[in-house]
């Protein structure tokens, strides 16, 4: 985007351009360096938003709670699977209560992941080592470790009536439709709309307004997702993999397409649509997305070909250069005894 701003393929609206290239690549390596250095200030609400691409405030997030999320994983590996699932539940409790929405967020993904991983474990019809939970479910050498694992969400059991299963599987599909309505939450007018100007007059302390109602909605979502049978199924059809596949190429790259097209063809889209009425702000959306979406897919698969997926690669070429493997890892016991 930095390039595109200089050479003015793109207009100016996050990023201005510089009198040199030098001083233009100069201060795109600046915001880089201060974009890597936010992952320490994360929640530092004085932060500005990256130059260029503003969009890009959630990586330092994610950076930062992925490391979270990685001690956490690490320090409760060994620990049996109800402390671990209540050990887990009281720090998401904390993080919580301490107004630290995000790190709520990936510890929940957890959380969800354990006893969905729990619930393919007890489905099998035998638990080998290819069926068993990532983590351990009890402590190295503990005989019981072979019984099989109860969860509360566990619908999966045969003997289940049809009537609970009927039950159980409506409730989900209510848990989505609230979560897909609360994710509508408008930025304006909230309490002139139905059931969500009761959620804000409600808001739990220490939050306010509509960030604290996307993270309980996102976890209903996730949930039903994980239920229902039949979403799963839509889920891993040939699009949307190839939709997931492109979708952090789409979140890097839609901010420059639209900075270039926008320019280009909104005045058009204004002088023979208009936003004037209800009927052509919906058409002024359905060109934009007509003309705009399929530039901003190539784009995204453009990049996720040319950079993603040789990124990937090397990444997983530099990680087998550092881990020890199996065979080298037995040796070392060995050479440790021709030391004593």
């Amino acid at each position: 985007m930095s390039l595109a701003v200089y050479y003015e393929f793109s207009e100016p609206r996050y990023g201005f351009p510089l009198w040199s290239l030098t001083a233009q690549l100069g201060n795109w390596y600046e915001t880089c360096w201060q974009l890597l250095q936010s992952s320490w200030g994360w929640d530092d609400s004085s932060s500005p938003l990256p130059r260029y691409n503003p969009a890009l405030w959630t990586i330092p997030v994610e950076f930062a709670q992925s490391m979270l999320l990685f001690i956490v994983i690490l320090g409760l590996s060994h620990v049996r699977i109800n402390m671990r699932l209540l050990i887990l539940t009281c720090i998401m409790s904390f993080c919580f209560w301490s107004a630290q929405l995000h790190a709520v967020e990936f510890l929940g993904g957890m959380f969800i992941a354990e006893v969905t991983l729990l619930q393919s474990y007890n489905a099998t019809p035998s638990n080998s080592p290819e069926s068993s939970p990532i983590l351990p479910t009890t402590e190295f050498g503990d005989k019981k470790s072979e019984l099989p694992i109860t969860t509360t969400l566990d619908i999966s059991n045969p003997g289940m009536t049809s009537s609970k299963s009927t039950c159980m599987k409506v409730f989900w599909i209510l848990n989505l439709i609230c979560g897909l309505y609360i994710s509508s939450w408008t930025n304006e007018h909230v309490n002139e709309i139905p059931f969500l100007s009761t959620l804000d007059a409600h808001t739990p302390e220490p939050y306010s307004g509509q960030r604290v109602w996307f993270c309980l909605a996102a976890f209903q979502i996730v949930l039903a997702c994980t239920q229902l049978t039949t979403l799963q199924a839509l889920f891993n059809l040939p699009l949307p993999q190839y939709l997931g596949n492109i979708s952090y190429a789409l979140y890097l790259t839609h901010n420059l397409c639209l900075t270039i097209l926008e320019p280009r063809f909104g005045p058009l889209f204004d002088d023979k649509i208009g936003k004037d009425s209800f009927m052509g702000r919906h058409g002024f959306w359905a060109a934009g997305l007509l003309i705009y979406g399929p530039i901003i897919l190539w784009t995204a698969d453009v990049f996720w070909r040319g950079v993603d997926v040789p990124s990937t690669k090397f990444a997983r070429w530099l990680e087998s250069k550092c881990l020890m493997d199996r065979d080298s890892e037995s040796e070392i016991p060995r050479r440790r005894n021709l030391y004593f």
